[in-house]
């Protein structure tokens, strides 16, 4: 538990793959630029976290 930093590397090459084989308003962009904002706020990076909860 914790390993918040492992977690957004992988959710973050799961959406540079997503964003290559899905269309720009696909609902899983969505699911993965929360989960992204959700690692963002456990690490207090609110300022980050908001920008990817705004773009999903």
């Amino acid at each position: 538990m914790g390993e918040y930093s492992k977690a957004l590397v992988f959710y973050k090459k799961a959406l540079d793959i997503e964003e290559k084989i899905l269309t720009s308003n696909h609902p899983s962009l969505a699911i993965s630029y929360s989960n992204i904002g959700n690692v963002y706020d456990c690490i207090g990076e609110h300022t980050a976290a908001l920008s990817s909860h705004e773009k999903a």
